[in-house]
């Protein structure tokens, strides 16, 4: 009796821990990382995944972007522009970006006058406001080498740029909540989640 008693104890403990763990860990996203864009004038949400790129031959970028419908949209920096359009609504739009080096950057890249571009961001505007999010902000710009490259995009994208601009790769995600505030104007607050929405 006594051993079924402590079993049924110990079972209980590792469930509730288990419970614990289960619990995704998110990270506030200070405003001062987060942009404005202009609110929507059609009385709708946006939202949208932007940027350019001169370096797809060589740096693969994936995404999922999932709309306030929880429909999820997936592919690579080729379809991107990408951007859906919803009813007024609350919800959450979540956004994912994963990169990869996929071919050596030639060198003679390194000294063009053109430089290296590799800008990314996630974005949801309202009615009455919209956000956006910098996932990587490289434009025109000079590198040394190909080590300072891929840290200033595929480490960038994946992992960061110190504690303050997360990024998400594989290990997490951005997510955009639109909810109404105590006058009824839909506003948009941005947080990361840990969790996986590339694969």
């Amino acid at each position: 009796m006594i051993k079924k008693a402590l079993f049924a104890i110990l079972v209980a403990g590792i469930f509730v821990s288990c419970q614990r763990n289960l619990i995704p860990e998110t990270i506030d996203v200070p405003e001062s990382v987060v942009n404005t864009v202009e609110a929507t004038s059609d009385g709708r949400i946006r939202i949208a995944l932007s940027g350019s790129s001169n370096l797809k031959d060589y740096i693969k970028v994936s995404y999922a972007m999932v709309g306030l419908d929880s429909w999820k949209e997936k592919g690579t920096f080729n379809n991107i522009p990408t951007s859906r359009s919803f009813d007024a609504m609350e919800g959450s739009a979540k956004f994912a970006v994963y990169a990869e080096k996929i071919q050596d950057i030639p060198p003679a890249m390194f000294s063009s006058e053109d430089g290296f571009t590799l800008e990314l961001s996630a974005s949801v505007a309202t009615p009455f406001e919209g956000k956006e999010y910098v996932l990587c902000s490289l434009k025109n710009a000079k590198v040394k080498d190909e080590n300072e490259l891929l840290s200033k995009t595929v480490k960038a994208i994946n992992e960061g740029i110190g504690e303050e601009m997360p990024g998400t790769g594989k290990k997490r995600f951005l997510r955009f909540d639109v909810a109404a505030d105590d006058n009824g104007d839909l506003c948009v607050s941005t947080i990361f989640e840990s969790g996986n929405i590339i694969d």
